[in-house]
């Protein structure tokens, strides 16, 4: 690695350059154009990133769990694609009610709950929060206002995150495995 940031350093290559284009799953146009000409230090360097990507993901993936819950049916299938290809196991609902029958294996939950009646979301979360006090409840919405009664501490089960609508995979990906990682701490 000290070799690798060796190079780095004599290229003025920014290493976190090279991770944000690999987290986002995408590669350069030419690499004529993105490295004047060093086609064997982008592939080198390609390769290095995606093997420690592939570790990393290997070990919080391994504790990941999720139930994706939404009315939209493309929306839990395309995140279940998703996942499936960062090697996290999913599932999905389009009902409130399945989020209460989740498997015990579920670390988390990732609810839309603009679908939904807010009382019923309310509900649901409170639910369980005390059911489930491990589960990280993952909300994707627009309007966070209407879910606050159930998003604050209740000094028993981790407070339920929010990410804005509209949320992309890796963001939700990346938000789930930044709490499992601080978990396994």
């Amino acid at each position: 690695m000290a070799k690798f940031t060796e190079t780095i350093a004599i290229y003025g290559v920014n290493l976190s350059f090279f991770a944000e284009v690999l987290r986002k799953g995408r590669r350069p146009p030419s690499c004529q154009a993105w490295l004047q000409g060093s086609c064997a230090f982008h592939e080198a360097a390609h390769g290095l990133l995606n093997a420690r990507a592939a570790m990393a993901n290997r070990s919080s993936a391994r504790f990941l769990h999720v139930a994706v819950v939404a009315d939209n049916p493309e929306t839990i299938d395309a995140l279940h694609a998703y996942f499936s290809q960062a090697g996290v196991a999913s599932n999905g609902t389009r009902t409130l009610n399945g989020a209460n029958r989740m498997a015990p294996a579920t670390t988390a939950l990732v609810l839309f709950p603009d679908d939904f009646d807010a009382g019923d979301v309310v509900t649901c979360i409170t639910s369980l929060r005390s059911a489930r006090p491990k589960l990280l409840i993952l909300l994707v919405t627009g309007t966070p206002q209407s879910f606050r009664s159930a998003l604050g501490p209740d000094g028993h089960s981790l407070p339920p995150m929010v990410l804005p609508k509209p949320a992309f995979g890796w963001t939700i990906l990346d938000a789930l495995r930044a709490h499992a990682h601080s978990e396994s701490i």
